[in-house]
C-alpha cells in the first residue's frame, strides 16, 4: 500500500482546494495530526465537507482515520521526525553532515515502514515453507541479486540447500527445469521485469511453490506468485538517485525470515552455524 504521505503528493488527482489542504498537511503534519477538522478546514480556507471528501479521495474513511494513519507514519519515520524525500534525499547544498544523517534516516525511515505494514503471520508462513522444503531457488537481477546471495549466504551457513544463478539467462533456464519438489524465491522491488515475467511463468508451469518478495501491491508477478511480501512502494521508478528505501526495506524482509526460519530449528542450526564459524 502506498504510504499516505506519498499520496498527498499526487498534486494531479486534486482540485485547486484539495491541493491547499494537501501541500498545508505536507507542510504542517505534526500539527495536522492535532487539529479537528474544523481547524483544518479553517487553515486551509476550506470545508468540514471538502475536508471529509478530501481524505475519501486519499483512500481514508474520514479525516479521523486520516490523522492515525497520518500521526503513525510520522511516529516511526526516523530520528529526525521528518519524513526524507526518497529519490533525492539531501539538497545540492546540504553539509556533509546533512547528507549522512539524511541518509541515516532514510533508511530508518524505510525500515519502520516496512515493519508497520508487514503481516508477522505471512512471514511465518514462508519461513515454515523454506525450513520445510529440500532445496531453494533463489531468483533476483541488479540490486534483487545483491539481496538474493545475501540471503543464500545465510541459508547456507546453516545447512539449508539453496542456489542462486548469478549469470544473465541462466536464472530463466534453471526456472525451466526446477523441479517441484522445491521451492522458489523471487526478489523483484517493482514486479515488471520481463525476463522476471518468464521466469515466474516457467516455474508455475513446473508446479513449482512460488515466494515472490516485491514493492508495488499490484504488479505481474505478484498475480502469479503463491505468496506475496510486500514492502511500502516508497520510490518513483524513475528520477531517483539510489534505491536507499527499497534496498533498505527488502534487506529488513530477509533478515527477518532468516531470524524466523532460525528460531523453528534453533539447537540444529545454532550447531550447524558454529560448524560454518570454523572455516
Amino acid at each position: 500500500m502506498i504510504l499516505l504521505t506519498d499520496r498527498l503528493k499526487e498534486a494531479e488527482a486534486f482540485s485547486d482546494s484539495e491541493k491547499v489542504i494537501a501541500a498545508y498537511i505536507l507542510e504542517n503534519p505534526h500539527k495536522t495530526t492535532n487539529m479537528t477538522i474544523h481547524d483544518l478546514a479553517e487553515a486551509t480556507y476550506s470545508s468540514a465537507a471538502t475536508i471529509t471528501r478530501f481524505c475519501r479521495k486519499v483512500k481514508t474513511d474520514g479525516f479521523s482515520e486520516f490523522k492515525i494513519l497520518l500521526a503513525s507514519e510520522l511516529s516511526t519515520s526516523n530520528l529526525t521526525r521528518t519524513r526524507i524525500h526518497d529519490n533525492v534525499p539531501f539538497a545540492p547544498n546540504d553539509s556533509s553532515n546533512t547528507v549522512v544523517k539524511n541518509i541515516l534516516n532514510l533508511n530508518i525511515q524505510a525500515m519502520m515502514d516496512t515493519y508497520n505494514k508487514l503481516d508477522i503471520h505471512e512471514l511465518e508462513e514462508v519461513a515454515k515453507l523454506l525450513v520445510e522444503t529440500e532445496r531453494i531457488h533463489v531468483y533476483g537481477s541488479g540490486q534483487s541479486l545483491l539481496i538474493a546471495q545475501d540471503f543464500q549466504y545465510k541459508l547456507l551457513r546453516i545447512g539449508v540447500s539453496v542456489t542462486v544463478e548469478t549469470q544473465n539467462g541462466f536464472q530463466l533456464m534453471s526456472s525451466l527445469t526446477q523441479s517441484p519438489d522445491s521451492v522458489a524465491f523471487v526478489v523483484s522491488y517493482y514486479g515488471s521485469s520481463g525476463e522476471n515475467i518468464r521466469i515466474m511463468q516457467a516455474l508455475k508451469k513446473n508446479g513449482v511453490k512460488t515466494i515472490l518478495l516485491t514493492g508495488p501491491q499490484e504488479n505481474p508477478l505478484s498475480k502469479l506468485a503463491d505468496k506475496v511480501i510486500h514492502v511500502p512502494p516508497q520510490e518513483e521508478l524513475i528520477h531517483k538517485m539510489a534505491a536507499f528505501s527499497s534496498r533498505a526495506a527488502m534487506q529488513l524482509v530477509i533478515d527477518l525470515l532468516f531470524a524466523l526460519m532460525f528460531s523453528l530449528n534453533y539447537d540444529k542450526y545454532q550447531q550447524l552455524l558454529k560448524f560454518a564459524s570454523n572455516y
